[in-house]
């Protein structure tokens, strides 16, 4: 008990995620079959850490602040429209691999509309059908609710500057991979052989392409910026990842694009600053005027 106290412990300090380990643990177990009061015993030295964690933080001025600033700036309603756009987005586009995307292009809500209701009933019948399932088939239940309660985290009640990334995903893909593997498993051999060979195969190309996207930051901000042409701190990334590689007139052209889209983005008019600053004392002369402002660097 201790040793895995500790390694929660060590998890909440540095993945937000890890808030989401104890009831997904509690999940697993209770839809194993573990009677209440056995979980309620094990669960309980964990719930007590989370509540010390979050009296921990709030006893940090720097947390309680941020903790304060963000809930008083707090939209309801926008922000359940955003979360419930961003889990549509995760729970399809991503997971069924028809986009890989660190930074979509998608952008926060001001307010609600009547697709919305669409989209949080969507998202609710999976859930509604885990509950109905949970007597006859627990296993059923459990895969169906973990993708939602993996993400809890990090789409709740705190507004995200990039509205979803895929990464979020990786814990979150063992309840889908439990629905997938079952399925497989009902086939008939020969069917069950071929769809699991497809799948692998399908799978395993799928990762060596994600791979080539991760071979450096410029790599993986170029494929981004294909997929989301559109958005200024994508393009700000990309020419922040271009400049660390040494290519100052790529991570100028990158910067001047961003600039193109929000003509207002301070942190890319300083960057560009930097990269043209870097052209000029190379010799090199950019084919637009220095930005003003300050030529210092800054993270994205």
């Amino acid at each position: 008990m201790l040793a895995s106290l500790a390694c929660l412990a060590a998890a909440l300090a540095v993945r937000e995620t890890a808030w989401a380990a104890v009831p997904a643990l509690a999940l697993l177990a209770a839809a194993r079959g573990e009677r209440g009061r056995i979980l309620a015993r094990r669960v309980l030295p964990a719930l007590a850490l989370l509540a010390a964690a979050v009296a921990l933080l709030l006893s940090l001025p720097a947390y309680r602040r941020l903790a304060t600033a963000t809930l008083g700036r707090l939209d309801l309603p926008a922000l359940v429209a955003t979360q419930a756009d961003a889990l549509a987005y995760l729970l399809t586009r991503p997971l069924l691999m028809l986009e890989l995307n660190v930074d979509p292009d998608l952008a926060p809500r001001s307010a609600p509309g009547l697709d919305t209701l669409a989209t949080i009933a969507a998202l609710a019948a999976p859930l509604a059908l885990a509950a109905w399932q949970w007597r006859r088939r627990p296993w059923l239940a459990a895969a169906i609710a973990w993708p939602y309660l993996l993400l809890a985290p990090t789409y709740s009640l705190f507004a995200r500057a990039d509205v979803a990334n895929d990464r979020h995903l990786y814990l979150a893909l063992f309840g889908p991979a439990v629905l997938a593997g079952t399925a497989l498993a009902a086939l008939p051999a020969r069917p069950r052989l071929a769809s699991g060979f497809a799948l692998c195969l399908l799978l395993g190309l799928v990762t060596v392409g994600r791979n080539t996207d991760y071979a450096s930051e410029a790599a993986l901000w170029t494929a981004t910026a294909a997929l989301s042409p559109d958005k200024p701190r994508v393009w700000n990334n990309l020419g922040y990842a271009l400049l660390e590689a040494g290519d100052a007139e790529g991570a100028a052209r990158a910067f001047r694009r961003a600039l193109a889209l929000d003509p207002e983005y301070l942190r890319a008019r300083y960057n560009l600053a930097d990269a043209e600053a870097r052209l000029e004392a190379a010799g090199v002369t950019g084919d637009a005027p220095a930005a003003s402002g300050s030529a210092g660097r800054s993270a994205r």
